[in-house]
């Protein structure tokens, strides 16, 4: 590891301690995100012994601790490329055990080198678990390229590329490193334009693996568009499950409240019971003039409900398919949603007389 001066190295490891303390709280739902949090874990692990035995110690016992935390944190890496390759999950916790003894070993080597003195050995070792390196980095790159190709978003195009570039990036420097190995010379490669590239590398991943961590804080935060889009709903499924309870769908124990199935949740529950305040509205064959009638119409049904007057409809809710374009389904739910506050302010006062035709949303 070059050497960093000392303002730098303490960032380096505050940023670092922040994202593995998040991304363990927010983001390891999949096997694949608690690689990368062992990964991130051992990584941090290292650095900071680095800054800390750095000046009391000596620079180079500090930079073998350091590489001595480097095997564990490739061995998840490779166990991470092994899944971005497509190999069987089922067998991922089996298959990375055995990654983890051969990394723990590595790790006890080198530490045993750098402690005794015998650098060559933690060289040695150093430049064998790189090989490791080197062969995950074809399998993330054609993962890469075949999520490239498969026709992802914007997003995920920036995400798939820099990830494209570190792997790229990591492989050859692993091929360096063997190689310097091989010839008896140190693995830290010197050089000003080296250090330069490694850091731009450094910040480009630190990048990339807050990706996710940011989208877990914004998720979690409400400010993600489903979120968005329920509080736009709740007023309108207030009003309508207090008039027809039972449609409220009853919550199992796997149930997480994720926003996204909290929306799709919500988005039933309101048509289900515009289906059922159908039958307190008269169906003609004029539908209104727009969403401001039929949500006035709605207003009148859940009014009318509300003080238990009979049904005149004699419309059958299960003869009602529901629509097959959810995207459409949802956007006029959100417009219905928009015209409810003026709707019920509408007929708050006294009635208003004889009902007119009504609208089903499609």
């Amino acid at each position: 590891m070059t050497a960093l001066p000392l303002p730098i190295s303490v960032v380096l490891v505050t940023l670092t301690a922040a994202v593995v303390l998040g991304r363990w709280w927010l983001v390891d739902d999949q096997l694949i995100d608690r690689l990368l949090n062992w990964a991130l874990t051992w990584e941090a692990l290292g650095l900071t012994c680095f800054v800390c035995l750095a000046g009391i110690s000596g620079p180079e016992l500090a930079e073998y601790l350091f590489l001595a935390c480097g095997p564990m944190t490739i061995v998840n890496l490779y166990g991470m490329a092994r899944l971005l390759d497509g190999a069987d999950p089922a067998a991922a916790a089996r298959r990375q055990r055995r990654y983890n003894r051969f990394g723990a070993a590595a790790a006890l080597l080198i530490a045993f080198g750098a402690v005794t003195g015998r650098t060559e050995l933690a060289e040695w070792v150093w430049a064998v678990c790189n090989s490791v390196t080197i062969a995950a980095g074809p399998l993330v790159i054609r993962a890469c390229v075949r999520e490239l190709r498969s026709g992802t978003t914007r997003r995920e195009r920036w995400a798939y590329s820099a990830l494209l570039v570190v792997s790229a990036y990591l492989a050859v420097g692993s091929a360096v490193v063997a190689v310097r190995a091989v010839m008896g010379l140190p693995t830290a490669v010197p050089g000003t334009v080296y250090a330069i590239i490694s850091y731009l590398v450094l910040v480009l991943l630190c990048l990339l693996i807050a990706i996710p961590l940011l989208l877990a804080l914004v998720k979690r935060a409400g400010w993600d568009r489903d979120s968005r889009r329920y509080r736009r709903l709740h007023a309108l499924w207030r009003d309508l499950t207090a008039a027809v309870p039972e449609v409220v769908l009853a919550q199992g124990v796997s149930y997480t409240g994720d926003p996204t199935l909290r929306l799709y949740r919500t988005t039933v529950e309101i048509r289900d019971a515009l289906l059922q305040l159908k039958l307190y509205t008269e169906d003609t064959s004029n539908p209104g003039t727009g969403i401001h009638h039929y949500a006035l119409r709605i207003a009148e049904a859940v009014q009318a409900k509300s003080r238990g007057l009979p049904a005149p409809g004699s419309a059958d809710p299960v003869a009602l398919a529901a629509p097959a374009d959810r995207t459409a389904e949802l956007r006029a739910l959100l417009d219905l949603a928009a015209a409810w506050p003026a709707a019920k302010a509408a007929i708050s006062g006294p009635p208003t007389g004889a009902r007119t035709g009504a609208m089903w949303v499609t």
